[in-house]
């Protein structure tokens, strides 16, 4: 019996996948009594009590991605092309490259992002919270690629929708970006990063976002192991599912990658 486990903060899109799947689902306290034979982990790495016969995305994985200064260095040291990040203390603030900007190892959805333009900007940073620091890439063009089981399945655009509220170094969906149909489509340098970055962290499926920078760079900049996703993402997911599962969809109608133009949110997958 396959069983999909998902957090309190990743349960909209895990109850929707599950229902695609007609599979059971819950957080750690749901998980049945007897041995699970495959465990789908939507952005969940908690430990079970019987260790399933088969995982999609193993806990250490989750871990490692959701540490974000982590999953860049190994990611760095894999050869995928990530921007510097650097631990936050008295030492790196005087020794890093400006602009910056300053983070803490596990967040979502941008608001713990902090402009440095300058060292005494990032000593701010540490004393409010802030724990690396990442090179500022100018950027042209920032996308999400979703991967699963070594491949590309979905891919959308973040875009600028509202104007008035947009800060240029923070663009999540409280300043006015979403993420919508490519207007441009990621070339296919840009897909096998995604790939490769995704198989490197150990992960058998995520969201990888990645920015072209305005030379025409292509970044790696995280990946999300519980993706908000709308129905174009629901269905696809449900589908590749449902191959790596053995099941066979009933009464589903796929929809074309990024036929829909609705906004993706981006669920909360901090490993606690």
């Amino acid at each position: 019996m396959p069983f999909l486990l998902y957090k309190p903060s990743t349960s909209p899109t895990g109850k929707a996948l599950a229902k695609l799947l007609d599979i059971p689902c819950g957080t750690t306290e749901a998980l049945p009594a007897e041995r699970v034979d495959t465990l789908v982990r939507w952005g969940n790495a908690d430990r079970t009590r019987l260790r399933p016969e088969k995982v999609l995305n193993q806990r250490t994985a989750i871990i490692a991605s959701s540490d974000k200064l982590q999953s860049l260095e190994l990611l760095k040291r894999g050869g995928v092309r990530v921007p510097n990040a650097h631990p936050l203390n008295h030492d790196s603030i005087k020794l890093f490259a400006y602009p910056a900007l300053a983070r803490t190892r596990r967040h979502t959805r941008g608001r713990d992002i902090a402009l440095c333009l300058q060292p005494h900007d990032a000593l701010q940073a540490l004393e409010k919270g802030c724990e690396y620091l990442v090179e500022y890439v100018q950027t042209e063009a920032e996308y999400r690629l979703h991967v699963c089981n070594g491949s590309v399945i979905k891919t959308s655009q973040k875009v600028l929708t509202k104007q008035e509220d947009a800060i240029p170094w923070i663009r999540n969906h409280e300043h006015g970006y979403t993420f919508r149909k490519v207007r441009t489509t990621p070339s296919e340098i840009v897909r096998n990063m995604c790939v490769a970055a995704v198989n490197l962290v150990g992960l058998d499926f995520g969201a990888v976002d990645v920015l072209i920078s305005t030379n025409g760079v292509p970044w790696i900049l995280e990946i999300n192991t519980a993706p908000g996703l709308v129905e174009s993402g629901l269905k696809t997911y449900a589908k590749r599912f449902a191959e790596l599962l053995g099941k066979e969809l009933t009464d589903f109608t796929e929809v074309e990658e990024g036929e829909d133009d609705e906004v993706e949110k981006t669920e909360e997958e901090n490993v606690t």
